[in-house]
């Protein structure tokens, strides 16, 4: 006789399990799988397949991140790992690639919640979380720009024969220095098409880390919330206690000298 509601009220709160940061893992998951099919489609001695493995690598490092996140805030712990966190887990060991597979599960359960909320809810947590947005997606964008810049740079320097970046290693960490802009010159592209990456690359790098400091200093400046207790009177607030004057004139008024 229980069983009915209790399905029925876990389907209707399934919609507040929607999150910016929710959409923040399944994107994350979208491109991992992208890096896992380059790595299957690539030959294993092309120059891409050790940037792909770097960045492969710092995904699973994010998702294992994100398993010990929820399995720590999880209650009851057990519930978690039973149907999520053994998928989870498996999807961020870095040593078996077939184990990439099991991210699957991850974008088929944000799949499940975008599909329960819908794409009003989306837009809405968007627009009504601006600051937080942000701040996601500025990572989201500076994680392609040191993917795309080190692929690139590499492809370019692979083939130059004074280059200076030999490895997917030293490709890697060019971009994550140049877009940055710290430019720490000990990597550095000497052919046209490297140094045409590392301008494009360093233009991103200035745009995205103003928005990141501009989106940490809205959120360190931002006014505290105010308490319940502290939230000015509504018009509502006045109306209900213009009512209840109102009663309780009427009730002296009855009680008055007969």
């Amino acid at each position: 006789m229980t069983s009915a509601p209790t399905s029925v009220a876990s389907d209707v709160a399934e919609p507040e399990q929607l999150s910016l940061y929710d959409l923040f893992i399944g994107m994350l998951t979208v491109i991992s799988l992208g890096v896992m099919l380059g790595q299957f489609l690539l030959p294993s001695t092309a120059p891409a397949q050790e940037v792909l493995v770097i960045m492969d690598g710092l995904f699973c490092a994010i998702f294992m991140a994100d398993f010990f996140g929820r399995l720590w805030k999880a209650h009851p712990k057990m519930s978690y790992m039973k149907w999520q966190g053994v998928t989870d887990l498996l999807g961020s060991i870095p040593a078996i690639p077939a184990l990439r597979l099991f991210r699957l599960f991850r974008l088929a359960r944000v799949g499940r919640i975008l599909r329960i909320g819908g794409p009003k809810r989306v837009i809405r947590e968007f627009t009504s979380r601006r600051a937080e947005s942000a701040l996601y997606i500025t990572v989201l964008l500076a994680l392609l720009v040191i993917m795309f810049g080190s692929l690139s740079v590499y492809a370019f320097e692979s083939r130059a024969p004074d280059a200076n970046i030999q490895s997917g290693g030293d490709a890697a960490w060019w971009s994550l220095v140049t877009i940055t802009t710290v430019g720490y010159g000990d990597r550095f592209p000497t052919s046209p098409g490297g140094r045409l990456v590392g301008v494009i690359t360093m233009i991103f790098g200035i745009g995205l880390f103003g928005v990141l400091t501009s989106v940490m200093a809205t959120k360190f400046m931002a006014p505290s919330e105010l308490s319940e207790s502290e939230m000015p009177a509504t018009h509502g607030d006045v109306e209900r206690l213009l009512q209840e004057l109102k009663e309780l004139n009427e009730r002296i008024d009855r009680l008055g000298p007969q």
